[in-house]
């Protein structure tokens, strides 16, 4: 069952300029998931050596790695605030 979170973390989220990474909403945890774009790409390449990188690096490529595959539903990418429409939505 998915864990109830605050609107205010994800409305926290969409305000933070995301530029060069992509974001995600882990629906069991309530956490915010910002993953570089650099990270992404190497989880995306089966190939990355993982070893040239530091451990915390390592864990962000293990992360977009674990969201990337995920088939649940478990994680959501939220949109780029430049994708907002809050016209539309207010209409």
């Amino acid at each position: 069952m998915p864990k109830p979170v605050p609107l205010v973390r994800i409305a926290e989220a969409l305000e933070m300029p995301s530029e060069g990474s992509q974001v995600y909403f882990d629906r069991e945890t309530g956490k915010v998931h910002f993953l570089p774009d650099e990270y992404v790409s190497a989880a995306n390449d089966e190939d990355t050596d993982l070893d040239r990188y530091g451990a915390w690096q390592r864990e962000l490529v293990e992360l977009a790695r674990t969201i990337l595959r995920d088939t649940q539903g478990r994680y959501v990418e939220l949109p780029d605030p430049s994708e907002i429409d809050e016209h539309r939505i207010l209409a």
